[in-house]
C-alpha cells in the first residue's frame, strides 16, 4: 500500500543523476551526466532535446526501467533508484509517472481497441470492472479533446494526432 505523499514536497526530485549504458564493442557510454530536476505536485512537464540527448533514458530511469550509475530519484519521497525489482514494478502499477512517447503508433497495441488501450493501466491495477474502466477511458478521451466514439476503433483507424492524444489519455486515466 502506498503512503500518502506530502503535498508540500516535490512530486519528483532528481539529483546528480548519472547513467552509463553498454555501447557497441563492450564499452560504456555516459548517457546522463549530473542531471538535476525538480517537478512540483500538479505540474505537467515535457522534456525536449536533440536526438540522442538522453530524454528517453531519463524517463526510463525515473520509472525504474534503467538503473542509474549514481544520483538519487525521489518520487513522492521514495528513492526509486534503490527500490528492488518487485517494488519498482509495484510503483509503475500505481501510475504516479507515465511516459508518452513521440511515436504513439509504436506504443499502442494494434490488436486492442482504443478504449482497451486507454483503460489498460486501470485493468493492471485492478481498478473497477470492465464497464467502469470503459467509462473512465471515455472520460479520458474526452479530456484530451477526442470523441467518445473512438473508444471502439483501433489505432490504425485514427490519425497520428489522434493517436498521440490517445497516448496522453492513457497516461492521464490513472491520475
Amino acid at each position: 500500500m502506498a503512503s500518502t505523499p506530502d503535498a508540500s514536497a516535490p512530486l519528483l526530485k532528481v539529483s546528480d543523476l548519472h547513467v552509463r549504458l553498454h555501447a557497441p564493442g563492450g564499452t560504456w557510454q555516459q548517457v546522463l551526466d549530473g542531471v538535476d530536476l525538480t517537478i512540483e505536485q500538479g505540474a505537467i512537464v515535457g522534456v525536449i532535446g536533440e536526438t540522442g540527448s538522453g530524454k528517453t533514458t531519463l524517463g526510463r530511469t525515473i520509472v525504474g526501467l534503467v538503473a542509474p550509475s549514481a544520483g538519487t530519484i525521489e518520487l513522492e519521497g521514495r528513492d526509486v533508484a534503490r527500490l528492488r525489482r518487485r517494488a519498482r514494478r509495484a510503483l509503475r502499477r500505481e501510475g504516479v509517472v507515465q511516459l508518452v512517447f513521440q511515436d504513439p503508433l509504436r506504443s499502442l497495441d494494434p490488436a486492442l481497441r482504443i478504449g482497451e488501450i486507454v483503460a489498460e493501466g486501470l485493468a493492471i491495477r485492478g481498478d473497477g470492472d470492465a464497464a467502469s474502466r470503459r467509462e473512465q477511458a471515455v472520460g479520458a478521451l474526452e479530456l484530451v479533446g477526442l470523441d467518445a466514439t473512438l473508444v471502439d476503433r483501433r489505432p490504425s483507424e485514427v490519425s497520428g494526432g489522434q493517436r498521440q492524444r490517445v497516448a496522453i489519455a492513457r497516461a492521464l486515466v490513472t491520475r
